[in-house]
């Protein structure tokens, strides 16, 4: 093997050694993020309704989406701002039922709460939609628990 050859089989294998890493760190990271949605435990609107007083409901839509109508007793911090909000959620110490209107942006919450140490989770099935669907009780307005 001449020694250009054996420099360009170097290459290549360094070449494979990177695209490699990046196909498994992509697969890790989708893994991740799958596992962040299961790891959360659903609640039914039902359970949450009849146990109100044991979770603590953060409602991650925007302010003008959680003024029209939302849960009683919700607290509201957009999911875009709930890693600016981790240390207040930390000190709660009741389960925190996560919703938005139909689950996407409690997922992005879900998963940041997660990275940050906060277990203690359940999503509410079928979101707000579904609340709304069974015509379960909502409040209008921007009230939220003291702290919020």
């Amino acid at each position: 093997m001449t020694k250009s050859t054996h420099h360009l089989g170097g290459v290549l294998v360094v070449f494979f050694a990177l695209l490699l890493s990046v196909f498994s760190s992509t697969s890790v990271a989708g893994n991740s993020v799958k596992k962040t949605e299961a790891e959360v435990a659903k609640i039914s609107p039902e359970e949450l309704l009849a146990n109100r007083g044991d979770y603590f409901v953060l409602d991650v839509r925007t302010l003008g989406e959680f003024a029209i109508g939302h849960i009683e007793g919700a607290a509201n911090i957009s999911h875009r701002d709930i890693a600016d909000q981790i240390d207040k959620l930390k000190g709660i110490s009741k389960p925190i039922v996560v919703h938005c209107r139909s689950g996407k942006r409690a997922a992005e919450a879900e998963a940041t709460l997660l990275q940050n140490g906060i277990t203690n989770l359940r999503h509410l099935e079928g979101d707000m939609i579904g609340w709304k669907e069974k015509e379960l009780p909502l409040v209008r307005g921007t009230s939220q628990p003291e702290g919020f």
